[in-house]
């Protein structure tokens, strides 16, 4: 899809789509989205004119190879790679965020062990193979290691049960379709033996206050100090810190409603999406302590952009490098790692840290429910909708504001 709105004298952005039709011959389309041209309104107009249109775009383009084709295809002879490929597409617009994963179990362990067979003659025999493919390819793996042959991938046995879900996923997607009469990656009788006796991850603990104090205390003047203090002082996900921007950040309160995923086109492109699920878009309290830092941290961004002039190119984002760019979500995971190590810390997980608060918070207010609602936990408890009262809700948020408030006060003296 191109979006063009230079077109001369026009009003409105106008789309060039492409599609193949039944003999597979690229066809060419170029439709107006509706969407006018904000001019001389200022950047953020233009800004979200172009997202709304790039949104029309790709519904126009869906319609238009739906029209190519006029019909159905027909994937009832499809093996599992291809019908994969079909899936994925599929899903993508409705599941951004979990299409990555998904395409990855797919492409990377489903399709290279079973991808060979048709969808329609998949068995359970053939799942009990593929997990005992699995085990063996995780053993391999550890005993290369063991050896000592560099450049070794770890064994997955943690994601063998995930792998597990998305192949459950897409059949039940074909049997939606009508495609196949049964799932039959659904039954865990048929693993649950093998998945028992695969080695189990050790579960690392909650990290503790002053394991976090120290943490803090490591990342400080880093590139990722502000995501770890977001995570590690109001128990913000990854995603949801790096997708904060300044227009969600008000004096009193910080509004939870984007998150920021790499897009496969280019690794230096960036998107502001939706939150993971509907119970994710929360408005926090800001407490004092975190008020205060956010001030001092834009403070800092206004004076790097007269620093940087031309090259700054901010785009409102909360953490970003000095030159106003956006971290990757992977860049932020694996400098943590870096800094932990360089700090003798004990190694733990980015989201370990939203672990730690959520554990601090039930010991003062000794309530799932509302620790659910402060980290956007879906689905909520049904007492949250029927049995307490917007005001007490209200009253227990800005409690938990006060307490966490207190914990970075007595960090900050400790710096």
């Amino acid at each position: 899809m191109t979006l063009i709105g230079e077109k001369r004298n026009s009003k409105e952005y106008y789309v060039q789509v492409y599609g193949k039709d039944v003999n597979g011959k690229i066809v060419y389309g170029f439709f107006p989205t509706g969407v006018p041209i904000p001019y001389n309104k200022g950047e953020r107009a233009y800004k979200a004119a172009r997202e709304e249109a790039s949104v029309r775009g790709r519904q126009l383009e869906s319609e238009f190879r739906a029209r190519l084709l006029d019909t159905c295809v027909d994937h009832s002879n499809d093996t599992i790679a291809e019908y994969a490929t079909y899936y994925l597409e599929d899903i993508w617009e409705d599941n951004k965020n979990s299409c990555h994963l998904q395409k990855s179990h797919l492409l990377n362990h489903i399709v290279p062990h079973i991808g060979y067979i048709k969808l329609k003659e998949l068995t359970p025999g053939h799942i009990e193979r593929l997990l005992k493919d699995f085990k063996e390819e995780c053993n391999q793996r550890q005993s290369n290691i063991d050896a000592g042959i560099p450049n070794t991938p770890k064994p997955f046995y943690a994601s063998i049960h995930k792998i597990l879900v998305t192949l459950s996923a897409m059949l039940s997607h074909a049997v939606d379709r009508e495609l196949i009469p049964r799932n039959v990656a659904l039954s865990k009788k048929m693993y649950r033996d093998i998945l028992k006796k695969l080695p189990q991850k050790e579960k690392v603990p909650a990290p503790t206050r002053d394991q976090i104090t120290a943490i803090l205390e490591a990342a400080k003047g880093s590139e990722i100090e502000s995501v770890v203090v977001l995570m590690a002082n109001y128990g913000l996900r990854r995603e949801e810190a790096l997708g904060l921007t300044w227009d969600d950040v008000s004096n009193d309160t910080l509004l939870i409603r984007n998150t920021v995923i790499k897009t496969d086109t280019c690794p230096r492109i960036f998107r502001k999406d939706t939150t993971k699920s509907k119970s994710s878009r929360r408005e926090l309290p800001l407490n004092d302590y975190m008020r205060n830092y956010l001030l001092n941290l834009r403070s800092s961004q206004q004076q790097d952009a007269q620093l940087f002039r031309a090259a700054y190119k901010g785009e409102g984002f909360v953490c970003a490098r000095r030159d106003g760019t956006p971290l990757a979500p992977d860049y932020v995971t694996h400098k943590f790692t870096k800094i932990l190590k360089s700090s003798n810390l004990p190694v733990i997980s980015l989201e370990k840290l939203r672990n730690g608060v959520a554990t601090m918070i039930f010991n003062e207010v000794l309530s799932s429910e509302l620790v659910g609602m402060w980290l956007g936990h879906s689905p909520r408890n049904v007492t949250e909708s029927h049995y307490i009262d917007r005001r007490l809700i209200r009253d227990s948020l800005r409690k938990i504001s006060d307490f966490l408030q207190k914990i970075s006060e007595s960090r900050l003296s400790e710096y």
